[in-house]
């Protein structure tokens, strides 16, 4: 269990009849270990019976072997144990690196939502400014530029700005109408 713990090994062969710690034991550590849970076992074992065979699958190994064994037999379960545990490990690198592409969407997925309120907002922002002065002028004073020229298509080195519709309102009312009593108009 030690050298399991260390790392670096791609497949366990095991018996079940050992001394101090049989090899059901050892499946039942093994199993209950997320660090080394993933490492094949194979269980060789002069046990012959249903029973054990089958404990010992249901307890995590991959595969059993009776005593005697024919070693083409074991070379060709090796194989087959060595493949899926690749498998297996490839497909947790590519489970991390889908979990760190699905962590970075996320944070691009914030960054862009920021970035539409940010638009929404400048074009409401501008929308309220062209309510109540040209079109142009508002989008020389949203984009913070201090160039008239565009908005008064270079008719004029200044620049001159009214509210809308203000001027036939003020030709029609008094000024405490204009200003609703708060200063007056000179």
């Amino acid at each position: 269990m030690e050298r399991l713990a260390e790392g670096g090994i791609d497949l366990v062969l095991l018996d079940v009849m050992m001394p101090r710690l049989d090899g059901f034991a050892v499946l039942a550590r093994h199993h209950d270990d997320p660090a080394i849970r993933d490492i094949p076992v194979i269980m060789i074992s002069a046990l012959d019976d249903t029973a054990s065979v089958v404990r010992c699958i249901e307890a995590g190994a991959e595969d059993y072997l009776a005593k005697p064994f024919d070693p083409v037999l074991l070379k060709a379960r090796v194989g087959a144990c060595i493949e899926k545990k690749r498998l297996r490990d490839a497909e947790k690198g590519l489970l991390a690196k889908v979990q760190e592409q699905a962590a970075e969407l996320r944070a691009w997925n914030v960054q862009l939502e920021q970035r539409v309120a940010d638009q929404v907002q400048e074009v409401e922002r501008l929308s309220l400014m062209q309510r109540f002065i040209p079109p142009q002028l508002a989008e020389v004073i949203a984009s913070g530029g201090t160039d008239c020229s565009r908005a008064t298509a270079g008719r004029s080195p200044s620049c001159f700005g009214d509210l809308r519709g203000f001027t036939p309102f003020a030709e029609k009312s008094e000024p405490e109408e204009r200003d609703g009593g708060a200063c007056r108009v000179t």
